[in-house]
């Protein structure tokens, strides 16, 4: 932590763009959750997709934010 309190900045971003492709999503974030290195934050884009894309990645967002 710094001196505000506040969590240091991830040495990697790992941007996940996407478009009505829910059925890939579950596999690509766990790919990355699963990976050795661990210090990095996920940056989901999401360009209005229709398909339940932002039902897909639920799970991962309780996972990393389980207050919200």
């Amino acid at each position: 932590m710094d001196e505000v309190g506040l969590k240091p900045v991830p040495k990697v971003s790992v941007i996940i763009p996407n478009y009505n492709h829910d059925r890939f999503l579950a596999k690509r974030i766990q790919s990355i959750v699963d990976q050795t290195f661990q210090d990095f934050e996920i940056i989901y884009l999401d360009d209005a997709s229709t398909d339940g894309s932002n039902a897909a990645i639920a799970p991962f967002f309780v996972l990393f934010y389980p207050h919200y």
